[in-house]
Parts: C-alpha cells; structure tokens; sequence
C-alpha cells in the first residue's frame, strides 16, 4: 500500500508539471502588437569626420534604455535596446507590447543605458569608450498610438561639445595632451523628461580625445580653459 501511495504521488507531480509547461508555451499573443523602434540622432554642428563619435548615428551593439508607459501614467517599464547598422534598434526577449485595447504609449529612451539620475562625464576621455559614455542622449514620444511599423525616436545630445584643432608650432614636435580646464563635471538628469541641472561638482580638469573633442555640461568657466602639453612645455589659455 505504501508503495501504491508513492507511485501515485509521482504520477500526480507529472501532471502538474505538464500542465505548468503548457501554460507557458500557450501564453496568448493574438492581437498584442510588439513596440518596434529606430533611431536618428541629431547633429549639433558639422565637425571633421575625426570628432564625429555618436553624431548621425551610433555604433553598432550599443546599449539604450527604452522607457514605456501608459500616456499620462508616468509609470514606467525599462527596457534595454541594442542598436544596430542604419537607425535599426533591436528589441530584448522579451520584448514589449503596447497595451490591449485603444491605450496610447509615452516613450522615452536615453543613452548611455546606465545614465541615472545623476550624470557625470569621465575626466579622461582619450579612448573613444570613456568618449562615448559621456554622451549623455535622449529622446522622446509621447501619446504614440498602437502600429506595426518602427516609432522613430530622434535622440538630441544633452552636454557640451568643445572642438579642439590645433596645428603644432614652430620648434614644436609631439602634442601630449590636451585637457579642459575648471570643469564643474556632474548634472542631475530626469529620465522621463531629460532636463538636466546645473553643471555641480569640484571643477577638474577633462583630457581631451585623440580626435580633440570633448564633451562636458555647459557651464561658464572662469580663468584657464585649455592647456596643450606638448615636447616643449605646457601652454594654457583663457
């Protein structure tokens, strides 16, 4: 009898478990329309070709996060998006659905993916990785309704882009580095509606990318603003 009870316990857990697989698999899906994205992003100036990272498009397998609400609800679900060749964004697994029924959807997204609510931009930005996460983005539609095509999204820069060209001297052979002075470096950010703060923090100073730009908040700096180390020395400007 013991055995008979075991045996039948056994058979018992099986069908629960068959029942708990097919549940998952047979999840209804008819009628729910998956948010497809794209991207553009916007150029703030035209520059050389040199100092065009993340301006008119990112590199492929970057990350974004994607923020989805109900219109008006300001109750968000975040979603990571990876992008990928010609404005293509591809979804995550699983991806999301806009809501059943007529409900519009708010959409937000920024980059870097691992932006908070607190932003500052690296003080070293020479390789293009250190470069890149400090190019704070965002983009934004709201009230969009259900539709099988891509929703454009058109991400603008939020920080302050400085250009530096510069032609070596006579006397002069290597250029070392080049590096912002007095730079306050942190901003809040809103990541529903991607208003940034004030420029806070202790200033520092910002070493510029091999392409010479870099990218800081915008903010009015006092006294020295450029130092150029070079072979011969170390020249600063205001």
């Amino acid at each position: 009898m013991k055995t008979k009870k075991i045996l039948f316990a056994a058979a018992a857990l099986t069908v629960l478990a068959a029942c708990s697989n097919d549940d998952a698999v047979t999840e209804p899906t008819e009628g729910r329309v998956p948010v497809t994205l794209v991207y553009t992003t916007i150029d703030a100036t035209e520059t050389r070709a040199a100092q065009n990272l993340n301006e008119g498009t990112f590199a492929s397998g970057e990350s974004v996060t994607v923020r989805i609400s109900n219109t008006g609800a300001n109750a968000w679900t975040d979603y990571t998006f990876t992008t990928a060749a010609e404005g293509a964004m591809t979804a995550p697994d699983p991806a999301p659905y806009y809501p059943a029924g007529s409900q519009n959807i708010d959409i937000v997204a920024y980059y870097p993916a691992t932006a908070g609510t607190s932003f500052a931009v690296a003080t070293d930005q020479t390789a293009d990785a250190s470069y890149k996460a400090s190019d704070l983005m965002f983009a934004s539609v709201t009230n969009q309704p259900k539709q099988a095509e891509a929703v454009s999204l058109a991400f603008s820069h939020k920080m302050a882009k400085l250009c530096v060209n510069i032609t070596a001297g006579s006397g002069v052979t290597s250029i070392t580095s080049v590096s912002i002075l007095n730079v306050k470096p942190a901003v809040s950010f809103n990541q529903a509606t991607g208003a940034v703060g004030e420029a806070t923090g202790s200033a520092t100073s910002i070493t510029m990318s091999n392409n010479g730009a870099a990218l800081i908040p915008a903010q009015t700096i006092d006294g020295g603003l450029l130092s150029i180390v070079t072979d011969k020395g170390t020249a600063t400007y205001s």
